[in-house]
């Protein structure tokens, strides 16, 4: 998927009709067939960019198709144990709150690679400098 209006792509691991299970951990509300995205990951723990990561692409899902995307699930399995653990995220002002830190966080990447290219042009400058510099007082010292 593409997501034009911040130039962004990337694909979630699956997309289904969900229904909560008898867990309250997991599922404090029961619910039947509700549109979700999933996305499998193995690590060691949650972590925000995983949250983050799936807001963007329910909402290049949702431009693309003008369907709603009403649950959000990261289902993580533990490096070590690879022990099963789901993360259900759903309501509106979830994630719009996840969707905004995904595109703070894009803005501040983007503006860091701005002023690393900028230090990076400024110090090949002075490296250019020197080098020329150096060049001329040998030029200058061969001469006499």
């Amino acid at each position: 998927m593409f997501f034009e209006e911040v130039r962004s792509a990337g694909t979630s691991d699956a997309l289904g009709l969900v229904s909560s299970c008898s867990n309250p951990e997991c599922c404090p509300q029961p619910f039947l067939r509700r549109l979700s995205l999933c996305d499998w990951k193995s690590s060691n723990g949650l972590r925000v960019d995983y949250v983050l990561q799936t807001a963007i692409y329910a909402e290049m899902y949702e431009e693309e198709t003008d369907e709603k995307i009403e649950d959000r699930w990261i289902l993580r399995l533990d490096k070590e144990t690879a022990e099963f653990d789901p993360w259900h995220i759903e309501g509106d002002k979830a994630f719009q709150e996840d969707l905004q830190g995904y595109l703070n966080a894009l803005a501040h990447y983007r503006s860091l690679r701005k002023i690393e290219t900028r230090i990076g042009d400024v110090e090949e400058q002075k490296r250019n400098l020197a080098k020329a510099i150096r060049t001329n007082v040998r030029l200058v010292w061969t001469e006499l």
